[in-house]
């Protein structure tokens, strides 16, 4: 039996389609990113993600503490950029927590919260901005907690305090270790230092590791968007965005690692 060159054609397409089927090759859906807005040194802010299906569910935001003069900011950020890896043998940007973890970012959390396995942020509409401001806590010495703000609205009172990703019990060993919530983003690091303390915190290892003896950091922050499909039973997420960092003067470390209550 002969085949023509449109059989053939129609043969191989065919074939090619069972084989994709049979081998389940997952078809992986991507949400919409947020949008990086631009504000000062000391607050970063997002967009929400057009959204027109009415999928997203929220934004997981997640932060990393470096030496303010820390050279690899840069080429960590630029990892963030799609177009980072269009002339490289890299594959491309991985949506979700992925890049965020491999470089060592840490998911933020809320003052008086004991999880933060959600999301931090509800998607509400597309035009929502949020923003996260520092402008209060630059000078640890005396500055008061962050403010995360939805469209100028102090929201403190409503999602909670902005806080590191760490818990008061998550120490090594040492300090103050009886209240399972997360740390303030002021006056509030552990790390080995003049005191005799052996214990580091976990979001700031690689800071400590590079300078002992930090006195200026820059936080980066990044988010992305999540959703959650039922009917697939998968979670959905958006390629993450890099916002910028916040600067803060006079790291500060509370020696007795108890909670910071004012």
């Amino acid at each position: 039996m002969k085949f023509n060159r449109n059989d053939l054609t129609l043969f191989l397409a065919i074939s090619i389609s069972l084989t994709c089927i049979s081998c389940g090759l997952p078809d992986y859906a991507l949400l919409e990113p947020p949008t990086i807005v631009s504000y000062t040194r000391n607050s970063v802010a997002f967009r929400a993600a057009d959204d027109s299906n009415n999928s997203i569910n929220g934004y997981y935001i997640y932060y990393k503490i470096y030496d303010y003069n820390d050279s690899s900011i840069s080429n960590e950020a630029d990892q963030f950029d799609p177009a980072y890896y269009d002339n490289s043998s890299l594959s491309s940007l991985p949506n979700g927590s992925t890049l965020p973890v491999r470089l060592g970012f840490s998911k933020m959390g809320y003052v008086g919260s004991t999880s933060n396995s959600g999301y931090q942020v509800i998607h509400g509409s597309s035009s929502d901005i949020i923003e996260i401001n520092f402008e209060n806590s630059i000078n640890q010495d005396s500055g008061t907690d962050p403010v995360i703000f939805l469209n100028g609205s102090d929201m403190n009172g409503t999602y909670g305090i902005p806080a590191r990703g760490i818990k008061y019990n998550e120490a090594d060993f040492g300090g103050y270790t009886g209240n399972n919530t997360f740390k303030r983003f002021v006056k509030n690091y552990e790390y080995e230092n003049t005191y005799g303390k052996s214990y580091v915190d976990g979001d700031i290892e690689e800071l400590i590791d590079g300078n002992p003896s930090p006195t200026n950091i820059q936080i980066a922050f990044a988010v992305y968007s999540y959703s959650y499909d039922f009917s697939a039973f998968e979670e959905l997420t958006s390629i993450p965005v890099y916002l910028g960092t916040v600067d803060q003067n006079n790291f500060s470390d509370n020696a007795t690692d108890i909670p910071i209550t004012n």
